[in-house]
């Protein structure tokens, strides 16, 4: 709102709002993926994503845009090539908070269904006892071992996070299409309308409604299917506003970046080096990412995609 008043109240523009909607619908999976495969692998994926499209769509004039060329065609071509080779070797980063999250959840349905469990033992107990004439001690128990054994496989099911993991990047990879398209509509007005305005911050407000709005869509449509009982942590409430607040900031530099450096090496950049921090912050932070063969892996695909990172930088300044 303080850009919106500084820049003279600029004229809302629908198709600047198109790339908030894209974020807001993208963002619906950030949370089931972050859950599912976390924070620093999720980020990695989506971002590997985000960088291939937003790069594509400057370097070759997708969507209706002007061509953006680098200055250096080889740098940023091996810059891009290493930052998306560093985005698949975190796919074999294993994530040790899903095996957690899934030991939990066994426990809870385990104590949701102890009591249950447990009548069924004793309606079962009860019965033997009843006809013990007709089953033997050793029949009884062989059975009751059966039924824990058969709860047992059950709960062993809810362990296997495969199909899980696969679907998490399923949803990744749809995220960072949307993530990737977000900015195209801005730098569309700003190559095809002469009549536009060539200062991005513009059309902050814009797309900033249009992520307010259909995140508050998505909330309440959220709400309905949860029958008005949606989950919400008070916990979360504080750091989601500061959270907020980074997010204002750090998009509003995107922004400025993206129009300043050209699509071609800002997406690179600015997609890579918050999924490395969000990788970093899964080892000393959460503590979910352990083990030398893991940490060998994040350590290799943290160096490579520095590199990129760094060579996508240089591309359009020599």
């Amino acid at each position: 709102m303080g850009i919106f008043i500084a820049r003279n109240l600029p004229k809302f523009n629908l198709t600047a709002a198109i790339g908030g909607f894209l974020y807001a619908t993208g963002n619906i999976a950030s949370v089931p993926i972050v859950k599912g495969i976390g924070i620093g692998s999720g980020m990695l994926i989506w971002g590997s994503i985000q960088i291939t499209v937003g790069w594509c769509v400057a370097r070759f004039g997708l969507f209706g845009t002007k061509i953006q060329q680098p200055l250096d065609e080889t740098l940023n071509y091996v810059g891009v090539a290493l930052t998306l080779i560093s985005g698949l070797i975190f796919v074999f980063v294993k994530n040790d908070s899903n095996n957690a999250q899934s030991y939990d959840l066994t426990l809870q349905k385990k104590r949701s269904k102890k009591i249950h469990n447990e009548d069924d033992l004793h309606s079962i107990s009860g019965r033997f006892k009843q006809k013990s004439t007709e089953f033997s001690d050793e029949h009884y128990y062989a059975t009751v071992r059966s039924i824990q054994t058969s709860h047992d496989s059950k709960n062993r099911k809810l362990n296997c996070l495969s199909k899980t993991k696969f679907f998490c990047i399923l949803m990744s990879i749809g995220l960072g299409l949307l993530h990737g398209c977000m900015l195209t509509p801005i730098v569309y007005i700003q190559d095809n309308d002469p009549h536009a305005s060539q200062n991005v911050l513009d059309y902050v407000f814009s797309h900033f409604s249009a992520v307010y709005t259909f995140s508050t869509l998505y909330f309440i449509i959220y709400s309905i299917f949860k029958r008005g009982k949606p989950f919400i942590d008070s916990r979360l409430i504080l750091p989601s506003v500061l959270y907020g607040i980074l997010w204002s900031i750090g998009m509003i530099l995107f922004f400025i970046s993206n129009h300043k450096l050209s699509q071609t090496v800002s997406y690179p950049i600015t997609a890579r080096l918050p999924a490395i921090i969000g990788a970093l912050t899964d080892v000393f932070i959460f503590r979910s990412i352990k083990g030398v063969k893991n940490l060998t892996i994040l350590s290799i695909g943290i160096i490579v995609g520095l590199t990129g990172v760094i060579l996508v930088g240089i591309s359009n300044q020599v």
